[in-house]
Formats: C-alpha cells, sequence, structure tokens
C-alpha cells in the first residue's frame, strides 16, 4: 500500500507560536534556533504522519501558575502522542548515571521535566472530563542547531521522555501510535490548548 498524503485539515495551531518575542530566551538568536527547529518538526509531521490522523503544534501544559508548552501532539482515536523539539549543538550526547554530557562537557539542559509534567497534566485534563485516552510517552525530537551538523541521542537518556533524533519521527510515529482518524473529544480537549495570540481554537 503506498503512502498517502496526510489530510492539511487535521493540522492545528502554528509551530514556533511560543518562541516569537520569547522574552525569556536567553537572547534572540536562541529563540530564532529553536523556532526554526520546531518548524523542521511541524514540516515533518504535517507531511509526513499516518494520514489519517491529526496534529497540534504549540499546546499550553493546563497547570494552573506555570507557564509552559508541549511544542507538538498527534493524536489517532484516543491516544495521544506529544513531542518536544530540541536544537542542540552538534555532538554526541550521552547520558552515565543520571549526568548527561555531550562529548566531555556536562549538559543540563537534557533535564528538563516538561514533558513528562505535560504528559501528566493533559491525562488529568482529559481524565477529569471524562474522556478515555492514553497519553504516550512522550518523545523529545532533536535538531542539529546548525545546518551543517549532526547530533547523536542514541545514549542520551531524559526522564519521563524518549529522545530521538528528528528525522527519525514519521517512522517511529507510525510504528507506536498507529493510522486511525482522531477521536472528536479528544481533538477537541486538545485544541483548547492551542491558541492564536492567547485565544484558544474549536475543531469543528
Amino acid at each position: 500500500m503506498g503512502h498517502r498524503t496526510p489530510d492539511p485539515r487535521n493540522v492545528h495551531g502554528t509551530a514556533g507560536a511560543g518562541l516569537v518575542d520569547a522574552t525569556w530566551a536567553a537572547n534572540p538568536a536562541v529563540a530564532r534556533i529553536g523556532r526554526n527547529g520546531e518548524i523542521r518538526t511541524a514540516r515533518l509531521l504535517d507531511d509526513h504522519r499516518p494520514s489519517n490522523t491529526a496534529v497540534l503544534h504549540d499546546l499550553a501544559v493546563p497547570a494552573a501558575g506555570y507557564t509552559a508548552n508541549i511544542d507538538h501532539a498527534v493524536v489517532s482515536d484516543n491516544q495521544v502522542l506529544l513531542i518536544d523539539t530540541k536544537a542542540w549543538r552538534s555532538g554526541r550526547y550521552w547520558t552515565l548515571l543520571g549526568v548527561t554530557r555531550r562529548g566531555r562537557q556536562r549538559f543540563g539542559h537534557a533535564d528538563t521535566r516538561t514533558p513528562a509534567m505535560a504528559r501528566d497534566r493533559i491525562a488529568r485534563m482529559l481524565d477529569s472530563r471524562g474522556i478515555a485516552a492514553t497519553v504516550l510517552t512522550p518523545l523529545v525530537a532533536v535538531w542539529p542547531s546548525s545546518p551543517t551538523g549532526t547530533v547523536s541521542v542514541r545514549w542520551l537518556r531524559m526522564q519521563g521522555c524518549t529522545p530521538i533524533a528528528a528525522d527519525a519521527l514519521p517512522r517511529r510515529i507510525r510504528r507506536i501510535i498507529g493510522n486511525r482518524p482522531a477521536d472528536p473529544r479528544v481533538l477537541n480537549a486538545l485544541a483548547e490548548l492551542v491558541g492564536r495570540n492567547g485565544q484558544p481554537t474549536r475543531i469543528r
């Protein structure tokens, strides 16, 4: 059976929106690199995810008093796969005894807890509404920050999520989430977390 192009109507939100005018970023260059990474992931998902699934970009984490987002979500039936995007300097990333390094240099940015927290909070939100759904272990898609660079994450371990080389995303998604139309209740609940200029979007 040949590849079918995903339905563009099943794409919701704008990738990288959370990094526009991001005053919390170390500097504008860092925000730009991060945003470009999210856009690259979005293009992969929009064009190469399983054809019947839905994808959402830039979802707020539903936690009171906590301003964070998860970059992407893919929905197949009542299964939700959250994806965070990183754009890191070229190198080999590896973890031993709970300490992550890039080459020989300690690398603390891999200690993020946002994907695991997003999974927990989104699962709670769906459950509180009586929506039966399975929120899978999040993926962290890692791009090299340089167009000519490469990253290796084979030996990288991150708490509550699975790191993956970003260009391998389509294959991994097809393997773990299937290819069924998104459950409308799940999709509408997640769409409330997607917004442009702070305004929620509802899927019709």
